[in-house]
């Protein structure tokens, strides 16, 4: 009887195995376990408090300042702990996400930090992810930095930036080694200057010998600007390959104030106000920015003598130990990079841009000139943006007076 049962069994697992050939692979079975599922009601009205809390909740849902929601989303994530922590292994997507998110203000740092970790490591959602890293990085606890140096090889490059986010905060001396490797091997430009950022707030000693090497390998310049200010945090110090890279937080500032001061000379243009103030504005708007690209470009001028500089060194005892010389090495550091994660050098030309606008063909010879000169130079994207509507904005003003 077992032998008929055997051979019944096993046909009916052959003829299986063949359908599944026929129709392709079996679907995967879904991440998690239904029963886990938030309760309708507890999800709906959680999502609503961290809508409202961040200053998203649509129109239809109740209104709340963001003191209310977050008062309101502290009381009903403590009350819910258990269903939320459940919640971490539910089925549905969109659940995971909402307790790891929840979680943070359950006001139980210790009970949930190893559920999230977890929750980072190996859920098959990268928006599930971002949100434990997220939670993890604002509850700043020790017992996450395992998980979180372990998640700086995520697949998904905005879990990366969070987890190292994370580290910074936490200042942990244990993750200076996965650190200097992310530094060394990330892809993404952004997340290195970060990474480097993280090292400089830990300041750890053992790492500056590594960080100087990667400074003088690096191409990018905003992550150079990182290494280096990171070797200062350390040292308390410049060294003679960190005095001539600008200072992080200095760069920024510089940047940022030249953004709003051209926003509020776009506004009185636009609010037809072209007295002498507008002018003085302008002129010294114009100044600021003259610098920084003298600025960049003498950054770009000093990585490419170095550049050179090690180039003939390797030649040199290449020669010397009779190996023939490698491939070429890329010649602007800066026309290779890609400052903040934006678009490639080129990907962005001014011509092409202006022309879809009617004022581009008003604009004053001088002025255009100029603008194409700064198109030319290797700066920010997000700049050259900035550059088009503040020159935009004048072309239209000596349009306006010309009529």
């Amino acid at each position: 009887m077992r032998t008929i049962l055997a051979v019944l069994c096993g046909t009916v697992l052959l003829f299986a195995s063949e359908a599944q050939a026929a129709d392709g692979p079996a679907p995967k079975p879904a991440f998690g376990d239904a029963a886990n599922d938030l309760p309708l009601e507890l999800y709906k009205k959680l999502h609503g408090e961290i809508e409202a809390f961040y200053g998203v909740a649509p129109a239809s849902a109740p209104k709340m300042t963001k003191e209310e929601a977050k008062k309101a989303l502290e009381a009903d994530a403590k009350a819910s702990k258990d269903a939320l922590l459940k919640a971490l292994t539910s089925a549905q997507t969109i659940h995971r996400e909402l307790a790891a998110m929840a979680l943070e203000y359950a006001g139980d740092a210790k009970g949930v930090i190893e559920p999230l970790n977890k929750t980072l490591t190996s859920d098959p959602d990268s928006e599930v992810r971002l949100a434990a890293a997220g939670t993890l990085t604002n509850l700043a606890d020790a017992a996450s930095v395992d998980a979180l140096c372990k998640a700086l090889t995520d697949k998904d490059e905005q879990v990366r930036g969070q987890v190292v986010a994370g580290l910074s905060k936490i200042k942990d001396p244990r993750a200076v080694n996965p650190l200097l490797n992310a530094l060394k091997e990330e892809e993404k430009a952004g997340i290195r200057a970060r990474a480097a950022a993280a090292l400089g707030a830990i300041k750890e000693k053992t790492s500056l010998e590594p960080l100087m090497k990667l400074l003088d390998d690096e191409k990018d310049q905003r992550v150079r600007m990182s290494i280096a200010s990171a070797v200062r945090a350390i040292r308390g110090q410049d060294t003679p390959a960190t005095e001539g890279v600008p200072d992080v937080a200095e760069h920024t500032g510089q940047l940022t104030q030249l953004g709003k001061d051209m926003r509020e000379v776009e506004d009185k243009l636009r609010n037809d106000r072209h007295d002498r103030a507008v002018q003085v504005d302008e002129k010294g708007i114009d100044e600021k920015l003259s610098k920084l690209i003298e600025q960049l470009e003498k950054m770009q001028s000093q990585s490419s003598s170095s550049s050179s500089q090690k180039k003939q060194q390797q030649q040199q005892q290449q020669q010397q130990s009779g190996n023939q010389p490698g491939p070429k090495q890329a010649g602007s550091p800066l026309a290779d990079s890609k400052l903040g994660g934006g678009a490639q050098r080129g990907a962005l030309n001014a011509a092409d841009v202006a022309g879809q606008q009617a004022d581009w063909a008003k604009l004053p010879p001088a002025e255009r000139e100029a603008m194409m000169n700064a198109f030319k130079r290797d700066i920010p994207e997000r700049w050259r943006k900035r550059l088009e509507a503040y020159y935009l904005s004048i072309a239209a003003e000596e349009a306006k007076a010309s009529k």
